[in-house]
């Protein structure tokens, strides 16, 4: 056997193995009922089991005690201390409702949005000085694509983990200590 024909004999066989779209919240399950949940109560019994579901998988995400108050509001509780490390004003736990829209979930729920709401208000206040006065919950299309796609299965534990990675990417919360910037055993010269 010539070179030429050893060559040609060799074969690369690739395997392209397509995985989907992103999946950001593998850890949180869509929702099996499809309706609002004025129309069916039994949307928010599983909107409140998916939110303790994601809750006991991630203990340390700043939201708690998901509730339903009526017509179609929910009440989450907030650790200020560990979102923004600092108190929301005076208080270091708030409660921030959660509208779900007549189009909900169709469109994202509304996070904080109860002008009546001394918490509402003082949650945003926070939320904006903290985001530099970024447009409020300005989703990157990522999130969005995902969100449309699992429509009407996905609800407000997937908002609320949309509205965490929006605001741990626009937030100036950084957690940066020098010797977690340089790892610890590397030399600086």
């Amino acid at each position: 056997m010539t070179r030429r024909d050893l060559l040609s004999r060799r074969e690369i066989i690739l395997k392209i193995k397509k995985c989907g779209f992103w999946n950001f919240s593998e850890d949180i399950p869509l929702l099996s009922i499809g309706s609002h949940p004025t129309s069916n109560p039994k949307r928010v019994e599983e909107e409140i089991r998916v939110f303790n579901i994601w809750k006991r998988f991630n203990p340390k995400i700043p939201f708690s005690n998901l509730r339903y108050r009526n017509r179609g509001v929910f009440f989450v509780d907030v650790d200020c201390f560990s979102l923004f490390d600092a108190p929301c004003g005076k208080h270091k736990k708030i409660s921030v409702s959660i509208i779900c829209p007549p189009r909900y979930p169709h469109s994202f729920p509304r996070l904080a949005e109860n002008p009546r709401s001394f918490y509402d208000s003082l949650f945003r206040e926070t939320v904006t000085r903290y985001t530099r006065n970024a447009v409020y919950l300005c989703i990157p299309a990522i999130e969005r694509i995902w969100w449309f796609k699992n429509v009407p299965y996905a609800g407000i534990a997937h908002f609320l983990n949309i509205f965490l990675i929006w605001f741990s990417v626009t937030s100036k919360v950084k957690k940066l200590r020098r010797e977690y910037f340089y790892e610890r055993r590397s030399i600086v010269v």
